[in-house]
This record gives structure tokens, sequence and C-alpha cells, in this order.
């Protein structure tokens, strides 16, 4: 994936609910979480994935990350193992949705992308040198099941990823 989930929705948290926002966070981070929507284009991703083997490429919209993986493996009759821990999240983006409840997985996330590819580690070194965030989440398996895993001092955990609700923007 590319960029960071949830900076559109952040984005328009902000903008919507400024008063509860600066009440609880430093008012220099929430004039730059105002600008997260601003100029948001996937066009350098699509640029660049082009010159790899990429099968699918999804802008993360509505419904964010959870979303855009249930429709990628509905559409493609696949499972799928994501590693939670990998998943590209600002932490203002995680302040500002512990503040109205939200879940960042299921917020508007327009501008980041969501790319399908067995060159997986190629291309993130590809987006990184052009300057663009990226990271290898996960991978493709021949179930039909969605798996998110989770490190912790336990071990890794895994639980299977929910059918997605409404995106979380549609809650303010």
């Amino acid at each position: 994936m590319s960029k960071w989930i949830g900076l559109q929705g952040t984005a328009c948290l902000v903008r919507e609910r400024e008063t509860e926002v600066t009440a609880r966070l430093p008012v220099g981070m929430v004039r730059e979480m105002a600008a997260y929507g601003d100029g948001l284009t996937v066009a350098a991703e699509q640029e660049i994935a082009a010159r790899f083997d990429v099968c699918d490429l999804r802008e993360i919209r509505d419904g964010g990350i959870w979303r855009t993986l249930w429709e990628l493996g509905e559409d493609h009759d696949t499972g799928l193992t994501v590693d939670l821990h990998k998943i590209c999240v600002k932490q203002e983006t995680i302040e500002t949705c512990e503040i109205f409840g939200f879940n960042p997985y299921e917020l508007l996330s327009g501008g980041a992308v969501l790319m399908v590819t067995w060159q997986g580690e190629a291309l993130t070194a590809a987006l990184l040198e052009a300057g663009i965030h990226a990271a290898v989440i996960g991978f493709i398996t021949d179930s039909h099941d969605r798996i998110v895993i989770r490190h912790t001092t336990d071990g890794v955990k895994a639980r299977y990823l929910n059918r997605p609700g409404v995106d979380e923007i549609e809650k303010i």
C-alpha cells in the first residue's frame, strides 16, 4: 500500500468537528491535519505501478482499508492475510479517531492505494525512492479466509476480517 490510511477522513473530522478536536489535541497539529485532504492524488503510484506486474490497483476510499481488502477478496474470489502493524496509519489519525470512538481502519482514505503484485518489495522500494510512503502489508492466499494478524508479547494473534459496515465518516 502507499501513503497512509484515513488522511482524508481525518481532514474531514477536523474540519467538521474542530472544537472537539482542538479541545484534545494541539492546535498546530489540528491545522496540519485539516490540510491532509488537500491534493490527494494517486497519479504517481499509478505511473510507478505501471512498471511492475500489478494485477490490481485500488484507491482506498469509503470504508477504509478494511472495505478495500474485503472487496479485493470478493472481486478475485480469494483470501488474504494482512499484518495489522504494517498498515500505514499516522498517530494523529488514531488519536482523532479515539476522540469520536471511530475505527481508523474503516475511515475514508482517499489518496492511499492498495496494489497487488508478485513484486511487492521491488514496487515498495520504487515508491519509497520516489518519496511516496509505502509498505508491503500482506499477501493473497488460496483460501477464502480474510485474516488480519497482529504481533503481541504472547506471539502472533490472528482474527478474521469482518464484513465492513458504513464508513466511519458517515457517523458525524
